[in-house]
């Protein structure tokens, strides 16, 4: 409750900001000593950055593209949906089931069809 002494103030109209949608309004009480109220500032709010954060399809990850500062407008990490990079260097492709095909002779009106790694795939695949 304000002091008996702020009951007859006169205070000027305070208007207040409009907060960016990544930040709120907090408006705090007049200091001691004084009765009338100041305007309220916009704070960062992280329960409400959940918002701006994509769901990826499948086969895309989301990636920062630029991390959040502290300042309402800028609160938020901001991301991207991109397609997944493969990292085909740890990946151990099962032994060829094509070797038991290797020094036999196709038909002479017939070609083995090559194999190659398709793209999304880190293992090579032989057609037929």
């Amino acid at each position: 409750m304000f002091p008996e002494r702020c009951l007859k103030a006169q205070c000027s109209v305070v208007f207040h900001p409009e907060c960016p949608s990544d930040s709120r309004l907090v408006i705090l009480p007049p200091p001691p000593g004084e009765c009338c109220g100041r305007p309220g500032t916009c704070h960062c709010d992280q329960q409400k950055c959940e918002a701006f954060v994509p769901v990826c399809e499948q086969g895309m990850e989301r990636v920062l593209v630029k991390e959040g500062g502290h300042q309402p407008g800028s609160c938020c990490d901001v991301f991207e949906c991109r397609k997944r990079e493969l990292r085909c260097e740890s990946v151990q492709c099962p032994s060829h089931v094509f070797d038991e095909d290797e020094g036999v002779d196709c038909p002479a009106d017939s070609v083995r069809p090559a194999e190659h790694v398709p793209n999304g795939l880190c293992c090579p695949v032989r057609p037929g």
